[in-house]
């Protein structure tokens, strides 16, 4: 449960790619994002990574207040 909004906090995995490398992360996002689907660019909004330590382990958290499917600009049909 998000503390700011109350709304449920969702685990969305995201692939980043690079050239010919990729990687899936998990960002956190306070609501259920819409129209998010498998293979579909994505727009995260105000995203922060955390780094976190725990009985030696380590990693990155990922939070973001809006995870919504990138639109192209107007006129930029294929």
């Amino acid at each position: 449960m998000d503390r700011e909004t109350g709304k449920t906090v969702y685990q969305v995995g995201l692939c980043l790619m690079a050239g010919t490398s990729a990687d899936v992360v998990t960002v956190s996002v306070p609501g259920e994002p819409s129209g998010v689907n498998i293979g579909v660019p994505v727009q995260v909004r105000d995203l922060v990574a955390t780094p976190w330590e725990n009985e030696g382990r380590h990693g990155v958290a990922f939070r973001a207040s809006e995870i919504r499917p990138l639109t192209a600009p107007a006129g930029k049909g294929a």
